[in-house]
This record gives structure tokens, C-alpha cells and sequence, in this order.
């Protein structure tokens, strides 16, 4: 499994690297077609890519190697993240997917598209980061959890229907 959300990171990495680049204007971002397409795909990566941060912290603790970039061969040997720094990432990313993923209603019009990441399972993960703070940021004490942060996440769910 630790191999395994290393993966998933480098898998996300790469697909933010790639959108990115947009090579060969593969995506026309004029046209409000291309435009959604473009925002979901990459609202899934930084999912995918909070998503392989909180189980690595969950499992093995915040003294893990963190990535926001395809790693080059210098970055191999790369020494484990500072205090707080995944927990951080974490939020970070689950923010940016919030904010670029459809809500549920609107990918599950599509039966294919069933399962995809929305923007409620972005926040809901947002939620658990910050509630799980004590075990999550090496910097928090026992007690430290952002309840008031998660309810607003969490509420922003209730509300959209």
C-alpha cells in the first residue's frame, strides 16, 4: 500500500504536469466545452493526488516523502516533508479539487461517469483532514482538530442539495 500511494502521487503529478502543458492545445480553453473537461480532470488530479497524501499520513504518519511535482533524478533520494508541510498539502489540494470539480448531481447525470470524484467528496475529505489534525500535522497537540473549519466544510455539502 505505501508503494502503492506513491504511485497515485507520481500518477497525479503527472497529470497536473501534463493538463498543464496542454500539448498541442489538445484542450481549447476558449471553448466552455474543453474548459470543463480540462477543470475536472484536474480538480481528479489534485483529489487523487490529497487523497494518496492523507492515507500516507494516516498509515506511516507525516514523516513521509511528499511530492507536487514529477520527480527528476535528483529528487529520488529526497528527505521526508517538514513538520506540518503534508498536512498543509493536503488542504491545499482538496481546496483546489473543490473548487474545479462539478457536483454530484452533474457527473452522475452520466451513468459512465458514476464514481468519478466530486466536489462533496472534496470536501468531505477536507473535512477528515481537519478533524484528524492531531494525527495528521506533526506540529498539532492532541485536541487541536479544526472543528469549526470541518463544519463549514462539511455544511457547504448539506447546503448544495
Amino acid at each position: 500500500a505505501y508503494q502503492d500511494m506513491y504511485v497515485f502521487q507520481y500518477a497525479s503529478n503527472f497529470a497536473l504536469k501534463k493538463l498543464e502543458e496542454n500539448q498541442d492545445n489538445a484542450f481549447d480553453l476558449n471553448n466552455p466545452a474543453d474548459k470543463k473537461l480540462y477543470d475536472r480532470l484536474r480538480g481528479e488530479a489534485y483529489f487523487l493526488r490529497g487523497l494518496s497524501r492523507f492515507y500516507l499520513c494516516m498509515l506511516w504518519g507525516e514523516q513521509v516523502i511528499d511530492r507536487s511535482n514529477v520527480p527528476v533524478s535528483s529528487d529520488y533520494m529526497k528527505a521526508p516533508a517538514q513538520p506540518g508541510e503534508v498536512y498543509q498539502n493536503m488542504i491545499d489540494d482538496f481546496k483546489t479539487a473543490a473548487g474545479l470539480l462539478p457536483e454530484r448531481s452533474e457527473v452522475f447525470a452520466n451513468s459512465n461517469d458514476v464514481g468519478r470524484a466530486t466536489k462533496g467528496s472534496a470536501l468531505g475529505f477536507l473535512a477528515k483532514v481537519y478533524m484528524g489534525r492531531p494525527l495528521l500535522d506533526g506540529t498539532a497537540n492532541a485536541g487541536s482538530a479544526e472543528w469549526a473549519l470541518a463544519k463549514e466544510a462539511l455544511k457547504t455539502i448539506i447546503d448544495s442539495g
